[in-house]
């Protein structure tokens, strides 16, 4: 994906740096395509937690949002795979967790 203010590379509208308007379809990605997670607020215990997804694959990406900070705000992740994110955290934090 590009960074901010840059471009994607391809061939369109004349510059070879850019991908043209008229090159973009705009049925080839629809979002019943991508295959998103998003959990309840889940409160830390200290210890691995197995959090299921429903992805039926490994996720690509996983990131979480803190919504009640504790003592610290230290996430550790885990070994996550097609069946669960595994997040250790404090008992006093409580957070959602994505992934795609």
């Amino acid at each position: 994906m590009p960074g901010r203010g840059r471009s994607w590379r391809g061939v369109g509208e004349g510059n070879p740096d850019r991908i043209g308007t008229d090159e973009v379809d705009d049925s080839t990605i629809q979002a019943e395509d991508l295959s998103v997670f998003k959990s309840t607020e889940i409160t830390g215990t200290g210890s691995d937690q197995n959090i299921a997804h429903g992805l039926g694959r490994t996720p690509s990406l996983v990131w979480w949002s803190i919504s009640l900070q504790g003592d610290t705000d230290t996430v550790i992740e885990g070994a996550t795979d097609a069946t669960n994110v595994v997040l250790n955290f404090p008992a006093t934090t409580k957070l959602f967790v994505y992934a795609l």
